[in-house]
């Protein structure tokens, strides 16, 4: 702070950000003596420091005023332009220069009142960059200044205030306002912060050296000494705040000092040893070396070297870095607090392998590498095992894979993440014209920055079209093919990937874990109480099993061919287990691997082991989206295998699948070649319309089995594989798939210790489903053995749909059974009468205990159609749940029969994806509409149709679908209401057929699907059937499958009694659907065109009411509503007139 000497040749922020708070604390003082100066009536101020700084202003050196003890006594002679009555020369200056600046410059509007935006950006930049450049004038120019009038603000300089009529008003408020309001159009922000550092410096002088002047003409003197205590407390304030500046800065240069000394110490002693001289910058860091106190030290030796450690680290300066090397002789555990980690430790297995980037296996030359890189590194000893054997190999195959394709890297969820390689060249190219904008604004480069703009935007539009592009052809070609996960996989990354979030768990005694730890050993006690128990099948299952000849040739070791072909058939894009070796390396190393594959398989082979990472699993958790997120049964565990494993399992499962073809019943759908849910689905529809149709009551009950894979007895199975003619080498492989398996799980990144699985089959592995099918199948031939109990149909499969009098000929009509209707645990059995499904759910509950399967109480229910009364069925002491609808394999089943239930679950869950994709796809500019449409009909039509091909619809319910149909196109073409455009012009716009015509191409497509089965196959035989009991009720039945079919035929000029003969071609089939719903399109759109034109001709009604309005006419219909209409119509007529 500048004492009264005047001391103002420093210019820096520190003393100018301290003159300025000074000048904030004088604002309420100054208020003060404003308002009293005001109510006075005194006179303005004159003195010469106007003119002082109109000539720094001026910048004109010839007018600045000579510093004479007279001048600044008041006297008149040398104040230039100032005048005690016209106010002083500089405020007169200032606000002509600024009345002058202001006309120019509206004067400079009128004359071009409309600048293009590009002109007036380029003048405020030159006017920027003027003033910038006069900005160091300035400042050099306030210091030469402040130079020249330190020498008048000495303790003997008279008052610096010249009043003839009271008291003294401050030069500050004045020259402040003319600062803030009349210049500050003229002036840089730094040239005003230079001016009230110099004002402040005068203010404070004036303060210190005439306070009694300035405060002497208060007549309250209790407020005199109030102003004097508040002056004399901010004064000591200050003084000690310098003096503490003051001292901090000489401590700063102490250390400096001593620093420097240091490194000159350290310089002398190096030249003395003769090393070379060093300079702070080649000693950027001190190291120091320890060796703690071990464990069986005192405390006391502890604490002194800690002591010793402190001191020696506090010796080295805090701007030099510190490096504390050494053994410490400790512990540091999971819970210890001292632990300075932003999470605790966790002692977790090492992770293994790093992921291969599988993207790369597109491109040729990468695969030509990987070839000569295997052939390179391929050296495997004939002599060695299968186990090591397998070791050399899968770590070569790793490390070539990882040296040709990389390491894996976060996996693209986003069109942006998908094309970055394309898109950030571009993204540098427009900061890089922002940047080159933002400096120099000219029309050339604006122009740049919008080509480039527009290129960006060119390029992203492409590149989301081309994303959204081929993930709707995928997911379209998958629900085309049947390929459900597909599909589903495609649906969910089109709505976006939720964020995964760890839920807390419930222990087994129900308490709450939040803690990692604890949660990770909770699923792995989890698991072990799931696995870790051994089954056992009864004796008497096996001695009831009937014993079939074993086929020896399933024990010839696998060809090469066999091997070539298993590989081919593996899935691209499966997680890989614990080698990390993906599918995809496995198929671009198949000309080099081949051979050795097939040697270590025969070695396996003949050993009657595989390798015991080709058993091992690593099991992943999966929410089932249902159930508490805090119990551990509400999650499915996913485990992930070895690809070669999967690999050689394959090879087995072609064996395997001989053995499982001799037990499988035809109810079996699961896992089952050109077979799907859709198959059940209809079966279930059918046969509750055929109990309808013949007034026969029908009773469902849905079996659900407790964890029916994990539970499956190994011992009790491969008995079982013996039983059905397994040869022993086949056996010894499969049993040692499963024989030593141990598992980890992998939970929220980290991965648990390994445990034993001793029970199920080997989840994730192409041998589970078979395996099961044959253990479930062998436990309904059990119970059920040669049971007639179930719905009975005849049928005959030589065609003629309609014609329901074939089925009444003594010939060529068989007789098939219903029972129960399979797809893999999901089981349902049929009857007519309720002690018989009593009797059948005994004898079923009866073969799972003698089987080590549970069943689940909670999820099994009973359904019963045209009942007298509900169904009371009992499992042991337990009493079902009878509904009246339940949702099987994912559609919904009512007991009477009515889709209104699966509609309405249909459109919510078609709406739900709609909604999802809004952002993402409706609303993106970026994407075409042909591609919206294709998402659309991908991820919408195909969840809101599913199961469509076997309902049975009527009008009302189809309209339905329409409205929801035409709702979501609407919205995708971005067609209000308000814009009365008609259904026909949006079908045409999106071209996309109306709900009418979809749901008759789903069933057509369906109905030469089955037509096409062959004979015996369950959806076929009740097609083409009818019960063998009952009679159809006199009048019109109730809609049927078949009637919607033959109105659907008629719909696409397709012969009724002559379609199977087209169907038996699937070509020519849908060649013949899709030319018909052409069709069919234009005779519906026609008559919706003829409807609407006759709706327009249709005459109004005439006005048939008395109570007609005399002056407008309008027909009120009632008297009250007369009187009221004439009040208003009154006013309205006497306005107008």
């Amino acid at each position: 702070m500048a004492e009264s000497s005047g001391d103002f040749g420093v210019w820096d922020d520190e003393e100018t950000r301290a003159l300025m708070a000074i000048v904030k604390n004088l604002k309420v003082k100054y208020k003060k003596v404003r308002h009293h100066n005001e109510n006075s009536g005194a006179g303005r101020v004159t003195c010469p420091f106007y003119d002082i700084l109109h000539a720094l202003w001026k910048d004109d050196p010839s007018i600045r005023p000579r510093f004479t003890v007279d001048s600044m006594g008041g006297s008149d002679a040398d104040n230039g332009e100032g005048g005690a009555g016209e106010g002083s020369a500089f405020l007169t200056l200032v606000r002509r220069h600024a009345q002058t600046k202001k006309d120019q410059q509206e004067a400079r509007y009128q004359e071009e009142p409309e600048h293009a935006q590009v002109k007036r950006d380029t003048v405020r930049t030159h006017m920027r960059t003027r003033y910038q450049d006069k900005l160091q004038t300035d400042l050099t120019k306030f210091k030469q200044w402040i130079n020249d009038a330190s020498p008048l603000l000495q303790p003997d300089m008279p008052p610096l205030f010249h009043t003839t009529h009271g008291p003294v008003q401050p030069i500050k408020d004045e020259v402040f306002q003319c600062l803030y309001h009349q210049t500050s159009d003229n002036m840089t922000t730094m040239t005003k912060q230079a001016l009230e550092v110099i004002l402040a410096n005068m203010i404070v002088v004036l303060e210190r050296r005439f306070p009694e002047q300035l405060y002497g003409t208060y007549s309250n003197r209790k407020q005199k000494h109030v102003w004097k205590e508040k002056y004399d407390e901010r004064h000591k304030k200050q003084q000690e705040e310098r003096e503490e500046h003051l001292n901090t800065r000489a401590a700063d240069h102490a250390k400096a000092v001593q620093k420097k000394d240091m490194q000159e110490k350290k310089r002398t002693v190096l030249e003395t040893h003769g090393g070379p001289a060093l300079t702070p910058a080649d000693c950027p860091a001190n190291l120091v070396c320890v060796y703690a106190p071990t464990l069986q030290a005192t405390s006391e030796a502890k604490d002194q070297f800690y002591e010793q450690l402190d001191k020696a680290v506090q010796e080295i300066p805090t701007s030099e870095h510190i490096f504390v090397l050494g053994d410490f002789n400790a512990r540091v555990g999971a819970d210890n607090e001292i632990t300075i980690r932003p999470k605790r430790l966790h002692h977790t297995k090492k992770k293994g392998q790093p992921r291969i980037d599988v993207s790369k296996t597109s491109l040729p030359n990468k695969n030509q590498k990987f070839l000569e890189r295997l052939e390179e590194s391929l050296n495997i000893s004939q002599t060695q095992d299968a186990e090591h054997m397998w070791e050399s190999l899968s770590k070569t195959i790793h490390r070539a894979a990882v040296q040709t394709y990389g390491k894996k890297e976060r996996k693209n969820t986003d069109w942006f993440e998908a094309h970055i390689s394309m898109l950030e060249p571009i993204i540098d190219l427009k900061r890089k014209a922002l940047l080159s904008y933002k400096q120099n604004p000219s029309s050339q480069n604006l122009q740049a920055l919008k080509a480039v703009r527009h290129k960006a935007q060119q390029t992203s539009r492409r590149c989301a079209n081309n994303y959204w592009l081929l993930l709707s052809e995928r997911i379209q070609f998958a629900s085309d093919s049947g390929n459900i996960r597909k599909m589903y996989e495609g649906i969910k990354q089109a709505t976006g990937k939720p964020i995964k979030k760890c839920a807390p768990l419930k222990a087994s005694n129900g308490e709450i874990l939040t803690d990692k730890d604890k949660q990770m050993a909770r699923w792995v006690e989890h698991y072990l109480e799931l696995y870790s128990t051994e089954n056992s099948v009864s004796q008497d299952v096996l001695d009831n099993i009937e014993d079939l000849p074993v086929i020896a040739e399933l024990d010839a070791e696998p060809t090469l061919e066999e091997l070539s072909k298993a590989i081919d058939s593996m899935q691209s894009g499966k997680a890989p287990g614990e080698d990390n070796i993906p599918a995809e390396v496995i198929k671009c190393g198949k000309p080099v691997l081949l051979k050795p594959l097939h040697e270590l398989l025969c070695l396996c082979w003949k050993e009657g082991q595989v390798p015991q990472s080709m058993r091992n699993s690593k099991i992943i958790t999966l929410y089932k989206n249902k159930g508490d997120r805090t119990d551990c049964n509400s999650y499915r565990g996913i485990s992930l295998l070895s690809i070669v494993g999967k690999v050689f399992a394959k090879v087995v499962l072609r064996c395997l699948q001989v053995l499982a073809d001799r037990v499988y019943p035809e109810s079996q759908c699961g896992f089952r070649a050109q077979r799907s849910t859709t198959d059940m689905i209809f079966s279930v529809r059918q046969l509750q319309e055929k109990c309808r149709e013949q007034q026969r009551p029908l009773y469902i009950a849905f079996i659900d089995l407790t964890k029916a894979f994990d539970l499956v007895s190994r011992r009790g199975l491969f008995q079982l594989l013996q039983k059905i003619g397994c040869p022993p080498q086949l056996l010894s492989i499969i049993i040692s798939f499963h024989e030593d398996m141990q598992g980890v799980v992998s939970y929220d990144g980290e991965t648990s210790e390994p445990f034993a699985i001793r029970s199920g089959v080997k989840q994730g592995c192409v041998l589970a489903p078979t395996l099961f099918g044959i253990f479930f199948s062998l436990l309904l031939n059990f119970a059920f053995g040669h049971s007639t109990q179930g719905v009975h149909l005849h049928t005959r499969s030589d065609g003629k749909l309609f014609n329901l009098a074939r089925l009444r000929a003594k010939t060529k009509v068989r007789t098939v059974l219903i029972r129960e209707l399979l797809f893999a645990d999901d089981a349902a059995l049929s009857v007519h009468v309720e002690h018989e499904l009593q009797q059948m759910l005994n004898q079923f509950a009866h073969a799972c205990r003698e089987f080590a399967l549970t069943i689940s109480i909670k999820k099994t229910v009973v359904m019963g159609q045209d009942v007298p009364k509900p169904p009371v069925i009992t499992i042991g002491p337990e009493v079902l749940e009878v509904t009246d609808h339940f949702t099987y394999l994912g559609s919904t089943v009512t007991s009477n029969l009515s889709l209104d239930k699966e509609i309405d679950r249909r459109i919510a869950r078609a709406a739900g994806v709609m909604t999802q994709l809004g952002a993402r796809v409706w609303d993106n500019n970026h994407l075409t509409l042909n591609t919206k449409l294709k998402v659309y009909r991908a991820c919408v039509l195909s969840t809101l149709l599913y199961g469509s091909e076997s309902w049975t619809t009527y009008a009302r319910q189809e309209n339905r679908l329409e409205s929801f149909h035409l709702r979501c196109l609407r919205r995708i073409l971005g067609i209000s209401w308000k814009d009365r455009i008609p259904n026909t012009t949006v079908l045409e716009r999106s071209c996309s057929l109306s709900m009418h015509l979809l749901l008759c191409q789903r069933r057509l497509r369906w109905l030469g699907h089955v037509s096409r089965m062959k004979d015996g196959r369950i959806p076929k035989d009740i097609l083409y059937s009818e019960l063998a009991t009952g009679k159809r009720p006199v009048g019109r039945p109730a809609l049927r499958f078949r009637d919607v079919c033959k109105r659907d035929l008629k719909l696409t000029d397709i012969d009724p009694t002559s379609w199977e003969q087209i169907a038996a071609d699937r070509n020519r089939w849908r060649h013949e659907v899709s030319a018909g719903l052409a069709k069919g399109q234009s005779k519906r759109k026609k008559q919706l065109e003829e409807r609407r034109q006759r709706r327009k001709e249709r005459q109004q009604p005439q006005n048939s009411s008395d109570f007609i309005c005399p002056n407008c006419g309008r027909d009120c219909h009632a008297r009250i509503g007369l009187q009221s209409h004439m009040r208003s119509c009154q006013i309205q007529s006497a306005t107008i007139i």
